[in-house]
């Protein structure tokens, strides 16, 4: 891919590390996302205990302990492939909840701004070829400059599309 659940992990990394948040938890969503198991991630990360409560019951426990934290809290949900109810899930949106700011990575912009309704985007788009030949070479090495290897270097990074995970 393009690098977007790279990023957001080192996004939540860094706002964890610069004392932005004071959690940060990060949930892989997937094509099939599973509620249960999401708001499994995000009690485990927020030291909460789920106790035979229905699904219902998880979202209301998970919604009030979000909503009263006094704390900040980065979600980030990473790789929606469609829109996910927020609500049962538990996670509270909008202006309810102050400290609570939510990350959404998807592959397809209309899902986050159609589907999620994502207040701000930021896309991530593919290195131009310049970059994507100085990524290759730092991490091939200077070697690739050497005359009977730049051609099928230069070749190698090319067929990347300029997708920094594939370099």
């Amino acid at each position: 891919g393009i690098g977007k659940t790279t990023l957001a992990k080192k996004a939540g990394s860094q706002a964890e590390q610069d004392k932005l948040f004071d959690k940060v938890v990060l949930v892989e969503v997937s094509q099939s996302p599973d509620v249960s198991t999401i708001q499994g991630v995000i009690a485990d990360h927020l030291g909460l205990q789920f106790k035979g409560e229905t699904v219902p019951g998880r979202a209301s426990k998970l919604y009030d302990y979000l909503n009263k934290e006094e704390k900040k809290i980065l979600i980030i949900l990473d790789n929606l492939w469609k829109k996910i109810k927020l609500e049962d899930v538990g996670i509270p949106f909008g202006n309810v909840c102050k400290g609570l700011k939510l990350l959404l990575t998807a592959r397809s912009r209309d899902v986050l701004r159609n589907e999620m309704d994502s207040q701000k985007n930021f896309p991530v788009e593919a290195l131009c070829e310049k970059d994507a030949w100085i990524l290759f070479k730092n991490i091939a090495g200077t070697h690739v400059d050497h005359p009977r290897l730049n051609s099928v270097a230069t070749e190698v990074a090319n067929k990347c599309g300029g997708f920094p995970l594939a370099l």
